[in-house]
């Protein structure tokens, strides 16, 4: 029985793209703001796996910094150091998917029912309560202000993050971390993402896996995985609980 949901925060219950708004804000005009945002977000996770590899760790915001110069060199972009500061400040103000909260409230709920049944049922559904938590590569105390930001926090019993193993998604240490720290096994711990890649790094340690695929793609497009469950949303997850509880 599946007895944590460990949510991935960017680019499954939080939108990267929405950080675009604070461009023009700031007065900064590129052509394609969509690409340069893509750009930034990929060179980041990209520093993060070198880091990875050669055993080496630095905060994930600082990783951003870095992606965002990288990024402004590529589009010929000059930003002052004030504007890097605001852009990256920005990622801790990042939309939500409107299905996110819609979704994270039919999960909650429906682990509450299962927690005040009546009867001789009772002892035994508070034992096998199931949590919600987020996993995250960011550090814990920037995801905490962003889902707090959001009105997401609620939510979730714990915020773990790949800091504390000082190395990044889809490497094993993240997950298995979340596995020692919960004192549970392996297999009774289900990961929500949006990103393949962090399904894949899920999947290779044991992990349940549920892949919220809202643009409708097919896993062999990106990475040869298939997920455990599938949904178009963290709000379709929401209605369709049954099947993994």
């Amino acid at each position: 029985m599946i007895k944590v949901f460990a949510f991935d925060l960017f680019g499954t219950l939080v939108d990267l793209g929405s950080v675009s708004k604070v461009f023009s804000e700031l007065n900064i005009k590129i052509d394609n703001l969509k690409l340069f945002t893509e750009i930034w977000q990929s060179k980041q996770l990209q520093y993060a796996w070198l880091l990875n590899f050669t055993n080496r760790y630095e905060p994930f915001s600082e990783l951003s910094i870095r992606a965002l110069k990288f990024t402004a060199k590529i589009f010929d972009l000059n930003l002052s150091d004030e504007q890097i500061s605001k852009l990256n400040r920005a990622k801790l103000n990042l939309d939500p998917f409107p299905d996110s909260e819609k979704g994270l409230e039919k999960l909650n709920e429906a682990i509450r029912r299962r927690t005040t049944r009546t009867g001789e049922e009772v002892n035994v559904a508070v034992a096998d309560k199931t949590h919600s938590i987020l996993l995250s590569n960011g550090e814990a105390d920037k995801s905490d202000k962003l889902l707090s930001n959001i009105s997401l926090r609620k939510y979730f019993d714990y915020v773990i993050s790949a800091e504390e193993v000082r190395k990044y998604k889809p490497s094993p240490e993240p997950y298995l971390h979340v596995s020692k720290k919960m004192h549970l096994q392996i297999s009774q711990i289900a990961l929500v993402s949006s990103n393949l890649w962090d399904i894949a790094g899920a999947k290779s340690v044991g992990m349940h896996t549920c892949w919220i695929n809202r643009e409708d793609k097919r896993t062999n497009e990106e990475i040869n995985v298939k997920p455990d469950y599938v949904f178009s949303s963290v709000e379709d997850m929401g209605d369709n609980l049954s099947v993994m509880l």
